[in-house]
């Protein structure tokens, strides 16, 4: 008989004595194995901290203090941000364009392909900040040369009111003349903030069918003229 099947016998005598303590070594083993293989795959793992590093990270490389992460945050949510707005008159593209928030006049210029050949960019405060739904008029240097009385130019809100109004006659002095809405024409009607063609032709049409107005808020017979648009109207137009 070899060493090696000495060796054989002699353990499987030993099992075969003492079976309790040969079972507890077994299931021991096994214990030992599957800590180490536990242990193995934990290490490939990453931590909690190892985790947030990578995602401190990952946000386009942000400073670690929090206040100035949070600072560039805030600004690229406002770069992403758009607002709409409509721009006319002497512009080389005429439209409605989307514009970063807290875009100015002068974006919105450039959006509609800059300023044409003649237009007045004096009569228009360039730096002057947009809001959503404002629109930007343009006036040509013969409108805002002309003798209509009132022209309102610059940014207008979506509700009618805020414009930068240029009151200028021809000789370049201030005019304080009201217009008189039960006698104005289309073409002085147009002149006043939230007032175009369409409106301003159901101006003439109310008091024409109806009798003259009796006061500003009279206004509110118009179809398309609220509480805002007649607000808007005061120290521009009056009744007479």
């Amino acid at each position: 008989m070899t060493t090696y099947q000495g060796l054989t016998v002699s353990a499987r005598q030993w099992i075969d004595q003492n079976r309790p303590v040969a079972l507890t070594l077994c299931v021991l083993l096994i214990f030992v194995v599957g800590m180490v293989s536990y242990i193995a795959d934990r290490r490939d793992v990453p931590s909690h901290k190892q985790i947030l590093a990578i995602e401190n990270v990952s946000e386009g490389d942000l400073a670690s203090d929090p206040e100035e992460r949070s600072a560039q945050r805030d600004t690229s949510d406002q770069k992403s941000a758009l607002i709409t707005v409509h721009v006319v008159g002497a512009v080389n593209a005429p439209g409605v364009y989307a514009v970063s928030l807290n875009s100015r006049v002068i974006d919105a210029v450039q959006a509609a392909g800059g300023l044409s050949t003649n237009a007045s960019s004096e009569s228009v405060n360039m730096a002057q900040v947009l809001s959503d739904g404002a629109q930007v008029r343009i006036p040509t240097k013969e409108e805002a040369e002309c003798d209509l009385g009132e022209q309102s130019y610059g940014v207008i809100g979506p509700d009618g009111t805020g414009a930068s109004s240029a009151i200028q006659s021809v000789n370049g002095t201030t005019s304080t003349s009201l217009i008189d809405i039960n006698t104005a024409d289309s073409t002085l009607l147009e002149t006043l903030p939230g007032i175009g063609p369409s409106t301003s032709a159901k101006i003439i049409a109310e008091r024409t069918s109806n009798g003259p107005f009796r006061s500003l808020a009279d206004l509110a017979r118009v179809s398309g003229i609220g509480e805002k648009k007649i607000e808007a109207l005061d120290g521009l137009a009056e009744v007479k």
